[in-house]
C-alpha cells in the first residue's frame, strides 16, 4: 500500500511538471522554441526521480525497473497532475491566450486516423527512451543535452505523447469518443516506442551469447600467429 501511494504521489508530481512544460509550449506557439522550453518538464522529472508513464515504460525490461502493476497507477497519477493544472489555468488570465492553441492541438490529435496516431506515438517514445537512457548512462554534460534535444525534437515534429495529450484535452476541455480512442492508441504507441531500444538490446545480447566462441584449437593459424600463440 505504501509503495502504491508513493508511486501515485510521484506520478501526480510528474503530471504537474509536464503540465508546466506544456503550458510553455502553448504560450509560445512556435513549435521549435516551444519544443526547447517543453524540455524543462522532462529535465525536472528525471532529476527529481518522478514517475512519468512514458519514461517508466522505457525501463520496464531493465533489472530493477518499474513493476508492470505500477504503470496503471502512474498513468492515472499523471492524468490527475496535468488535469489539475490545466483546469486551474482555465480560470486564470492566461486562458484566452493558451486555450485556442491547446484546442487546435486537441482537435488535430483526436481527429487523426488511428494509424497516424500510432506511428506518431511510437516515434515520440522512441525519443523519450533515448532521453531517459542517455540521462541514466551518460556521466557528463551530455546527459542533459540528450534530454533537451530528444524532447525538443519530438515536440517540434508533432509526435504524440499520451500525457502531454491529456493536458491539451483538459485545457481545451475537449473530450469525446474520438479523444478516448486517440488517447488509448497513443498510450499503446508510446509503450511500443519505449520498448524498441531495450528489446532490441536484449535480442542482440542474447544472440551474442549464443554465438560460438573460438578456442585456440578452432582459430585459424594466421590468427594464432598474430597473437603469438604459435611460434
Amino acid at each position: 500500500m505504501n509503495h502504491a501511494l508513493a508511486v501515485l504521489i510521484e506520478s501526480i508530481l510528474a503530471g504537474i511538471a509536464l503540465a508546466v512544460g506544456c503550458t510553455a509550449y502553448v504560450t509560445v506557439g512556435d513549435p521549435v522554441v516551444g519544443g526547447f522550453l517543453f524540455s524543462i518538464a522532462l529535465f525536472t522529472i528525471v532529476t527529481n526521480r518522478m514517475s512519468l508513464f512514458s519514461g517508466k515504460v522505457c525501463l520496464l525490461l531493465d533489472e530493477g525497473g518499474p513493476k508492470l502493476s505500477d504503470l496503471p497507477v502512474i498513468w492515472f497519477g499523471n492524468l490527475a497532475g496535468v488535469a489539475a493544472i490545466a483546469y486551474a489555468l482555465r480560470q486564470t488570465r492566461l486562458a484566452p491566450a493558451i486555450i485556442p492553441n491547446a484546442a487546435r492541438s486537441a482537435q488535430a490529435r483526436s481527429g487523426d486516423s488511428s494509424f497516424s496516431v500510432l506511428v506518431l506515438a511510437i516515434c515520440c517514445n522512441f525519443l523519450i527512451c533515448m532521453a531517459v537512457r542517455n540521462y541514466r548512462d551518460v556521466k557528463d554534460v551530455g546527459k542533459y543535452i540528450g534530454v533537451i534535444l530528444s524532447v525538443a525534437v519530438f515536440v517540434t515534429c508533432g509526435f504524440q505523447h499520451c500525457i502531454a495529450d491529456m493536458y491539451y484535452y483538459c485545457l481545451a476541455n475537449h473530450w469525446n469518443a474520438d479523444v478516448l480512442r486517440a488517447l488509448l492508441i497513443t498510450t499503446g504507441g508510446n509503450i511500443i516506442g519505449g520498448l524498441l531500444i531495450p528489446f532490441g538490446q536484449r535480442c542482440t545480447a542474447a544472440l551474442r551469447e549464443q554465438a560460438p566462441q573460438k578456442t585456440e584449437a578452432q582459430a585459424p593459424v594466421s590468427e594464432l600467429l598474430e597473437e603469438g600463440v604459435v611460434d
